[in-house]
């Protein structure tokens, strides 16, 4: 293993831990590597907690399969009706974007028949993206998972 440290636009460095070739893969190279993997650890933590994949509900591999495969219908679902939203119209002072958690929860309600039109509610939805914006994170002790959660097993 090799250690790699890269230094950051804002001064910081970031360190990387890899076993890949030195001469094949320059810490340039390795920049542009983890920054493309970055998308994909952001779409893994909207699949797992947004879509609802914390938690697995069944034992048998068949039925645990069709869980994910359900869960995955539903994050392409969701992310092709955010990508099809125009975030440009409308007067705002903020750029804005689509809520991943509402796009979700829409389109299983599009799912199960109960609505119907995914673009028009999304836009009516937006949020402003306030960049001047950053509060600290309140911290939250204890297990999030309600004690009346039981799963089926």
């Amino acid at each position: 293993a090799r250690i790699v440290r890269l230094l950051l636009h804002d001064g910081s460095t970031e360190t990387l831990i890899t076993n890949l070739d030195p001469d094949q893969f320059p810490p340039d190279v390795l920049r542009s590597l983890y920054a493309r993997r970055w998308g994909i650890e952001t779409s893994f933590r909207q699949l797992k907690y947004t879509v609802g994949m914390v938690h697995l509900h069944s034992k048998r591999p068949e039925l645990i399969l069709q869980e994910i495969m359900s869960a995955f219908i539903i994050f392409n679902f969701a992310q092709a009706a955010a990508w099809g939203v125009d975030t440009t119209r409308g007067k705002s002072k903020y750029k804005r974007r689509v809520n991943f958690s509402d796009a979700v929860y829409f389109c299983c309600q599009v799912l199960r028949g109960v609505a119907f039109d995914v673009i028009r509610f999304l836009e009516r939805n937006l949020l402003p993206c306030r960049p001047d914006r950053s509060y600290p994170r309140p911290v939250v002790a204890g297990n999030r998972i309600s004690p009346v959660y039981v799963p089926a097993r």
